[in-house]
């Protein structure tokens, strides 16, 4: 279920009876979104008498059930104990990838956030995942009975190893170079796209670009980004390249993650949470290849 139908659903909950005008109030979804759901996309979902309308058993049962999922069954500390062995076990970081990992907690809140978003429900993908958030969403999903799988593309044989023995927690790894072109099967498949990328611009691009792709028309862009304080340009260099790719920034939560690393950024990066736009396109080929990584890039 995507934000907009949820948002206005729960502004009806508990069997609450409004007129078209305090839903979209309480909602925040525009009088088009209220009209299309409530009389062409959904009817059977409400019942209207007049200018009132409210919520009818088919769609309270609808509500409920996006509330369920999107309740995280493991508190953050019980998710970070949960991780734990896994990540003792987790292939050594290689920092010829700009490989630097997020500590548990920031993990953790990481995938109560994408769960609470509803991302798993609407199909999930990571490109790039030394981090295990792909593993600790797929927890959640198994504590609450969830039989949903969490994709990850990566390029690291090493990870896509680790994870691939995981399959059985609803894990789905393959291992893939993004300068190539996405699987076909991947296409505009996702509701959301999460990606921790390299950090330099070319890198930045390229996840973008690809994370473009792999969306549906209503998918979401989670992207982390980095920059010292003293070098807010470089930020700016990467809010450039999401608007050129047509990404609609709705969301920035500052200082998000917390890293074992990664001090000349101040071992935080902040997230972006980007809506897909009819102006979304993929940069061109020609613009997504050369030196990802910092260490390429000094070389």
């Amino acid at each position: 279920m995507n934000e907009g139908v949820f948002n206005i659903l729960r502004a009806l909950g508990h069997g609450r009876v409004a007129s078209r005008t305090e839903v979209i109030r309480v909602s925040g979804e525009a009088h088009s979104a209220v009209t299309a759901l409530s009389s062409k996309e959904k009817p059977k979902w409400f019942v209207e008498a007049g200018e009132q309308f409210q919520l009818s058993d088919k769609g309270l049962a609808a509500l409920a059930r996006e509330l369920t999922a999107r309740h995280p069954a493991l508190e953050e500390d019980e998710l970070v104990q949960a991780l734990k062995p896994h990540a003792a076990e987790r292939p050594r970081v290689k920092r010829e990838l700009d490989q630097v990992l997020a500590t548990l907690p920031s993990v953790a809140r990481r995938a109560r956030r994408l769960v609470e978003a509803g991302e798993a429900q609407r199909g999930l993908a990571f490109f790039g995942d030394d981090d295990l958030a792909s593993l600790a969403v797929a927890l959640l999903l198994r504590a609450a009975g969830d039989a949903r799988k969490v994709h990850v593309l990566d390029i690291d044989q090493e990870l896509v190893d680790f994870l691939a023995e995981r399959e059985e927690l609803g894990v789905e790894v393959i291992h893939h170079d993004l300068r190539e072109p996405l699987p076909r099967k991947w296409l505009g498949r996702f509701g959301a796209v999460f990606t921790d990328p390299p950090y330099a611009p070319q890198g930045f691009a390229l996840f973008t670009s690809r994370g473009a792709q792999a969306l549906k028309s209503d998918g979401r862009l989670y992207v982390q980004m980095g920059w010292s304080r003293r070098a807010r340009e470089r930020g700016l260099a990467k809010q450039r390249l999401l608007s050129e790719v047509g990404f609609l920034i709705e969301e920035m939560i500052p200082d998000e993650t917390e890293y074992d690393g990664a001090e000349s950024i101040g071992a935080r990066s902040s997230l972006m949470i980007c809506a897909m736009t009819p102006q979304t396109r993929a940069l061109g080929e020609d613009r997504l290849t050369g030196d990802l990584y910092t260490r390429d890039q000094r070389e």
